[in-house]
């Protein structure tokens, strides 16, 4: 501390006199005052003053992401997964500074593969198709395409299995694990859905059909020419083709018990369970336990975390409006819902906005890196 000091002198034989006593009081009392003064200001310099603690706080904040432009992959043009996603990226594209751009590509598969290489920043996919991906495993070992993080679930696909009644009479098939080796069995065309999710079924359960790939209606013609003896589908219900098929030839599904469905979900996460209501089809007698497959959107991982938070924020908050889109989302409202059934991790953007909205994030959707 620099030493500061001040001689007073004080002459003692200074001719006041007895009258001049509050003179002498005055001179005094200014004397001490400029000596006060003079002791403040040299602490003054001696010590820095400490700044109050509110100024002395830095915000450290990372700055808000600029506007981005994002590819979002979907399916063939016109269908229900082109027209939802159609809709949600308006809903975005108005609601935010971002900018969504749908191309219609050959579904969950593609845009997995689409993402996975770079070509495109959003796809709709199946958990049937996607989890593999994500795990490395299956259809997709080996390709790498495990560069994606959930957003929240859409639509759902159940296991809808059809063979003509006089098929299924004849073998005694009820579910899968009764197909017989010598069926031939349609699973959709290659590449799609159903084609990748539903050997492992089949496998689960040691049946080995002969597979074909071809599409909806080219399967039920087939099974009412007797060309093949079944298909199985993953998607919406009731499907006309099978309402069809039912109604000129009398047909049978193809189903699970209760405990095969509890069975396949804990061996193969990527499903979950469900029903179809007896009023789905004429040939089911009571309503039918079977596996159901979400769909759901997925990213890069590697988009900004406010980025994402702020799309899947937008989207909670226009969901009534997204609904409006089609029926295929009807049932989806601002809670768990949007997430029963997501198998793939989040991105920890979403986890952010779920978490923001009150909803709970299972332990299961906390990606690795959080």
């Amino acid at each position: 501390m620099m030493n500061s000091s001040i001689i007073i002198l004080v002459n003692t034989n200074s001719p006041f006199k007895e009258g001049d006593v509050l003179k002498k009081f005055l001179v005094l009392l200014m004397v001490g005052m400029l000596l006060g003064a003079f002791l403040l200001v040299g602490c003054g310099t001696d010590e820095p003053v400490e700044a109050d603690d509110e100024e002395e706080e830095e915000v450290d904040e990372e700055p808000a992401s600029e506007p981005m432009s994002f590819i979002a992959g979907s399916a063939s043009a016109g269908g229900a997964n082109y027209l939802l996603m159609s809709g949600w990226a308006e809903i975005i594209n108005a609601n935010t500074d971002h900018n969504i751009t749908v191309e219609a590509t050959g579904g969950p598969a593609a845009n997995v593969e689409l993402i996975g290489t770079g070509s495109a920043d959003i796809g709709v996919i199946t958990m049937s198709v996607g989890l593999p991906a994500f795990e490395d495993s299956g259809w997709a070992e080996g390709q790498g395409y495990t560069n994606f993080r959930s957003l929240f679930g859409a639509h759902e696909s159940y296991l809808d299995g059809i063979t003509l009644k006089e098929f299924a009479e004849a073998d005694g098939v009820e579910t899968i694990a009764d197909i017989p080796d010598d069926w031939t069995i349609s699973i959709g065309p290659a590449g799609g859905t159903p084609s990748i999710a539903v050997p492992p079924i089949l496998e689960y359960f040691g049946v080995n059909p002969d597979t074909v790939n071809l599409g909806m209606g080219d399967s039920t013609d087939a099974i009412g020419d007797r060309q093949i003896h079944g298909a199985m589908f993953l998607g919406g219900a009731p499907r006309p083709a099978y309402v069809e098929l039912d109604a000129s030839h009398g047909a049978a599904q193809i189903g699970l018990t209760e405990e095969q469905v509890e069975e396949l979900v804990e061996a193969l996460p990527m499903f979950y369970a469900g029903y179809l209501t007896a009023d789905t089809y004429a040939y089911l007698d009571e309503d039918a336990y079977t596996l159901k497959d979400r769909n759901g959107y997925v990213i890069r991982e590697d988009v900004p975390r406010d980025v994402v938070y702020e799309l899947v924020s937008v989207t909670i908050e226009n969901l009534e409006t997204w609904k409006e889109v089609h029926d295929a989302i009807g049932f989806l409202e601002v809670g768990d819902v949007l997430l029963d059934g997501v198998a793939i991790p989040l991105h920890p953007g979403a986890v952010d906005a779920f978490e923001d909205a009150g909803i709970t994030v299972p332990d299961h959707l906390i990606p690795p890196e959080m």
